[in-house]
């Protein structure tokens, strides 16, 4: 059961948790499972009992925050619905710039991976495209998503980084 807790008082839930504050405050990079271990005030080998490794706390982080994602306004045409998908992912990106360096080409089908997926077939159905085009769709949305946040992080992190605006940088 992954919310039930052993006798640490750890559960996979409260692993998981704390490796998504870890990675929130920290970045992906300094996600390390002693990091997490020091965040819960644990062992490092305890969290072992729970999570197979640091790839499938990642899986399971993944599929934690993109529950964030799963529902919303789904009224309107497909234009509005997609609009509102793109904000929606860009929210979850800010709020988790982690996110940004997670692979996803091939993610780990978790229920809310899944449930996201098909908020996103459903803004397009129904318009007539092929199975294949409503895909096609989705990946553009959320690509061009990926990139527009992924710069903008970026940008953020090289002003915080060097006290310079990019309007300072250009000049």
């Amino acid at each position: 059961e992954p919310g039930r807790a052993g006798r640490s008082g750890l559960s996979v839930d409260r692993v998981v948790a704390a490796a998504i504050e870890v990675a929130d405050r920290e970045g992906l990079g300094a996600l390390t499972m002693r990091r997490v271990a020091e965040h819960l005030g644990v062992g490092t080998m305890s969290l072992y009992t729970h999570v197979p490794g640091k790839a499938e706390l990642i899986d399971v982080m993944l599929d934690t925050v993109l529950g964030e994602v799963i529902a919303g306004d789904e009224s309107g045409g497909w234009r509005e619905r997609l609009e509102r998908i793109a904000r929606d992912l860009e929210a979850l990106y800010q709020r988790h710039p982690w996110l940004l360096h997670v692979a996803t080409t091939r993610p780990t089908l978790g229920p809310n991976v899944i449930a996201k997926y098909e908020r996103e077939l459903r803004a397009v159905e129904g318009i007539g495209l092929s199975d294949v085009e409503m895909d096609a769709v989705v990946t553009l949305i959320n690509g061009y998503v990926h990139g527009a946040v992924r710069g903008a992080v970026e940008a953020a992190e090289a002003e915080r980084r060097t006290g310079i605006t990019d309007e300072q940088w250009w000049r």
